[in-house]
């Protein structure tokens, strides 16, 4: 069984040989390692050369900047692997990272196969909570405790597209891509996967490390955050709408409107200077997005998850969306009160 790993890399120069040596030295040897330069202008292509030069199993490509999405796509053409993996350039694997998740995809023929991963802050690493070994059918894919482990609350082994092997086949029938000008593109790309039906398998092996670096994409608030998040659900809808869908996985999209809803006033809060001002003017957005706001409403007029145990998570999740509805002004208030809390408690 062979593997394609795939690298996107954009101005990656402080990290590109670790990541590559990660790769080169991994126990499982039937791979190929597909590098998408995508534009770097930092020293990265050097790097990528020497690392050619080295190990005939780097196939090297070279594309004017275009942004990870595109680069990944271009990877999934060109994969020969019966599986591809997604590593990203700043981050690296686990010596037998590889080979944990092919004996796991061996075994259980699953289309997806996750494994576990550490966060490396500086010199710290962190292990994330481990979890059940447990193969997910479409039965299980439907039930509202699997959808939240997957998207919303815990472990979110879905949330990702690092440190899964997803088979080729199960992607090109399907013509699974992802999107670009989304933000949280990786989290899209799995929903669309997910709403097809795979077999997952989720295996409790620590195989990836996420470096967490400070000036990452996801940890900046850009001036059109709000619409690319935004572009996150109106492509969901519109897919599940054109694939007959929409009905079917009504509860997945209910649960998504609510966690992005949420995650942009907690962001918007959090990353902006005014954050007053910011936060009301990204709830009065939220409050005018009619598919957002019909959604919320119809969720608290039927009381959906009421009776859900989400813990704690979930239920900050559920009362942003409550407050967006009924009690808008309250939001800000609540957002302020929670941050000063947190002040206090780290003195």
């Amino acid at each position: 069984m062979s593997v394609s790993i795939i690298i996107p890399v954009y101005n990656k120069e402080m990290y590109l040989n670790d990541c590559i040596q990660s790769v080169v030295n991994q126990q499982y040897r039937d791979i190929e390692i597909i590098i998408i330069n995508d534009g770097s202008k930092d020293n990265s292509e050097n790097i990528i050369e020497k690392w050619s030069a080295k190990d005939k199993r780097i196939r090297y490509f070279s594309q004017r900047n275009q942004g990870v999405a595109i680069a990944r796509n271009k990877g999934i053409s060109i994969a020969n692997g019966d599986y591809i993996f997604f590593l990203d350039a700043d981050d690296y694997l686990e010596e037998y990272a590889i080979l944990k998740l092919v004996t796991d995809a061996l075994y259980s023929k699953a289309d997806i196969i996750i494994g576990n991963f550490y966060e490396k802050s500086g010199n710290k690493f962190v292990e994330k909570q481990s979890f059940e070994n447990k193969l997910f059918n479409k039965s299980d894919l439907k039930k509202t405790g699997t959808t939240l482990e997957m998207f919303i609350v815990n472990n979110r082994h879905m949330a990702r597209a690092g440190n899964k092997l997803y088979k080729l086949d199960f992607l090109k029938k399907l013509q699974v891509s992802f999107v670009d000008g989304v933000i949280a593109e990786d989290r899209l790309f799995n929903l669309i996967c997910y709403v097809n039906n795979p077999t997952i398998q989720v295996v409790n092996e620590y195989t990836y490390i996420y470096n967490i670096l400070d000036n990452s994409r996801s940890r900046t608030l850009s001036s059109n955050y709000y619409d690319q998040n935004i572009s996150l659900l109106n492509y969901l809808y519109d897919y599940l709408k054109k694939e007959s869908k929409l009905e079917e996985y009504q509860e997945l999209f209910q649960l998504i409107v609510m966690y992005d809803v949420s995650k942009v006033i907690n962001q918007t809060f959090e990353r902006s200077k005014e954050k007053i001002k910011s936060t009301n003017v990204s709830i009065k957005k939220l409050r005018e997005n009619t598919l957002i706001f019909n959604t919320i409403s119809a969720v608290i007029k039927e009381e959906k998850f009421k009776k859900i145990n989400g813990g704690k998570a979930f239920y900050r999740i559920s009362l942003l969306n409550y407050l967006l509805v009924k009690a808008p002004f309250l939001v800000p208030v609540y957002k302020t009160v929670a941050y000063i809390s947190r002040k206090v408690k780290l003195r």
